[in-house]
């Protein structure tokens, strides 16, 4: 929290949070719901946010508008920073009930011109004056509740809020595998999903690095999930990222393909998955068929074998079923014997066939 490392985490990953976290230097659940108070609008522009973090810090004394509100303000450090304050102050002060003192905030926040504030301000003044306060003193605090009431924040929000987000920072810092995996799974931040992963990547202060495994036809779910390391005794880090992040890829589509486990070949899968051609390649770019072939094998082959099924396919007659199955399922035993360097070939040919049907 006080280095500002709060990407992806509820209420703190704007830049105006991030900023104000460092600040503040912030530590504490106190600390944190403070500042989701601080960073609205009406403490933000009246400058209160800056003497907030000045005072909570010890860089400036701490100062009260008036010393009948020394016990009223000394938690937010001599500032309104709620809008209870605002009632608080108007009791305190004028002696005012705590509900009278919320019908004038609400009245501040609902005034519209000059001449309603100053109808409000005479009333507030002469209620002042006749607790004991000066008139110069009253016109001093009714300048701070005017500029604060109209866009002050409900303590109970903040309280909430802030306890939600110190509960995210937490999760962050301590599992940071497993936060990652809600991020990407339940994502509904301000940033899009590769600055969090970017961020989770490289890790932080305090908290370790995650490792991220692109999706993969053998492993992976549609959602994204945790792997376990195979060294034993270690706490799992690895994020096995879910056939949902590949782009372009249908719910029936990655549905097929953890249902027809465990997959053989290319071919196999492109028999049995039945993938659109778009949805096969982006597989392959996404690294999710990696894993199917072996390490031999490159995307660019991959791409290759694809491209020849799926001219093959159309090419031969479809639907004809002979001794040893389906056409198309002898296309796709033949295409997994086949390398590279036989694959561009049968490609080539393929190509020039049909090159030469068309010129005649």
């Amino acid at each position: 929290l006080a280095a500002g490392d709060t990407l992806n985490c509820f209420q703190l990953e704007s830049p105006a949070m991030r900023h104000l976290l460092r600040m503040l230097n912030c530590t504490t659940l106190d600390e944190t719901i403070a500042a989701v108070a601080l960073v609205r609008p009406g403490p933000a522009e009246s400058g209160m946010k800056e003497a907030f973090c000045r005072r909570r810090r010890g860089l400036e004394p701490v100062s009260f508008p008036h010393e009948r509100l020394r016990a009223t303000l000394a938690e937010t450090q001599g500032i309104l920073l709620y809008e209870e304050d605002v009632m608080r102050v108007a009791s305190a002060l004028c002696g005012l009930p705590l509900a009278e003192g919320e019908t004038l905030r609400r009245a501040i926040a609902q005034a519209r011109g000059d001449e309603e504030f100053r109808f409000l301000e005479r009333g507030f003044v002469a209620q002042a004056t006749r607790a004991g306060i000066t008139d110069a003193e009253a016109h001093a605090v009714w300048r701070e509740l005017a500029r604060f009431a109209g866009y002050a924040f409900c303590k109970a929000h903040a309280a909430g809020y802030g306890q939600l987000a110190w509960q995210s920072a937490a999760l962050k810092c301590r599992y940071p595998a497993e936060w990652a995996v809600g991020v990407l799974n339940h994502h509904a931040g301000m940033y899009p999903t590769w600055v969090h992963v970017e961020d989770l990547r490289r890790g932080g202060l305090g908290r370790a690095p995650v490792t991220f495994l692109t999706p993969c036809v053998l492993r992976s779910g549609w959602d994204t999930t945790l792997e376990l390391l195979a060294a034993p005794g270690h706490a799992p880090r690895r994020v096995r990222v879910g056939l949902r992040r590949v782009q372009g890829l249908s719910h029936a589509t990655g549905e097929r393909i953890v249902a027809t486990r465990p997959l053989a070949s290319l071919a196999d899968f492109a028999d049995r998955v039945r993938p659109t051609p778009p949805e096969l390649d982006a597989l392959i770019l996404a690294g999710a068929l990696d894993a199917i072939d072996g390490p031999g094998r490159t995307r660019a082959a991959m791409r290759l074998e694809a491209r020849v099924h799926e001219a093959m396919a159309h090419a031969a007659p479809g639907g004809t079923r002979r001794k040893g199955g389906s056409a198309r399922h002898r296309r796709h035993r033949l295409l997994a014997r086949a390398g590279p360097r036989a694959l561009q070939l049968a490609f080539r040919a393929h190509a020039g066939f049909s090159g030469r049907r068309r010129g005649r």
